[in-house]
């Protein structure tokens, strides 16, 4: 099976919810965070964090001389650079808005309620949602779908609603936590990980 359909975009805090994001005309990617700013939805495909191509070709056994290895040493330097650039800009794009997931699933069997043929898990580095076998049947409507987000949201305030007429699923949460960062940083992985 195929993993369903779906629709990620950002909405300022005063701005209505879309009824169904997959009919909205994006236009052209927002470069500029001020732009940003302005522009009530933002498309989650088009975020700079998702414009930066790091890929480096890596050929073994080729002979490279001295000049050749310092300007690829000088590219990814450059490469990383970019990155956190643009990481920096989505996370300004995104600052005060709330994230809207619409996943449309029409392929779900009408014989059987809607909200027993999937699961959802929300957490702050992605959502997740399973199909299981369904009673009767060989395979799961849809193949499992994980979208990350581009940075960590705040899951605890996450909600989700299904249209039944529809057939699609919505999920919002705020892009920012109203823990401070400081306390976030106070955790110590390593510790948590011996504990847990």
């Amino acid at each position: 099976p195929q993993p369903p359909d779906f629709c990620i975009y950002f909405s300022l805090p005063d701005a209505p919810p879309l009824k169904d994001a997959f009919k909205k005309d994006w236009g052209a990617p927002v470069d500029d965070v001020e732009e940003a700013s302005k522009a009530p939805h933002l498309s989650g495909l088009d975020l700079p964090c998702y414009r930066v191509n790091s890929f480096q070709e890596r050929i073994r056994g080729t002979m490279r001389n001295k000049a050749d290895r310092e300007q690829e040493a000088a590219g990814e330097r450059g490469d990383a650079e970019a990155t956190a650039g643009a990481g920096k800009a989505t996370k300004a794009m995104l600052a005060k808005r709330t994230c809207y997931v619409q996943v449309r699933l029409p392929d779900l069997d009408p014989h059987m309620p809607s909200l027993k043929q999937f699961g959802l898990e929300v957490s702050d580095e992605c959502m997740r949602i399973n199909f299981p076998m369904l009673p009767r049947s060989k395979t799961a409507a849809y193949s499992h779908l994980t979208v990350w987000w581009p940075h960590a949201f705040c899951s605890a305030q996450a909600n989700a609603d299904w249209d039944p007429k529809a057939d699609i699923l919505t999920v919002c949460l705020p892009t920012e936590s109203d823990v401070p960062a400081e306390a976030l940083d106070a955790f110590d992985p390593d510790l948590l990980d011996a504990v847990f």
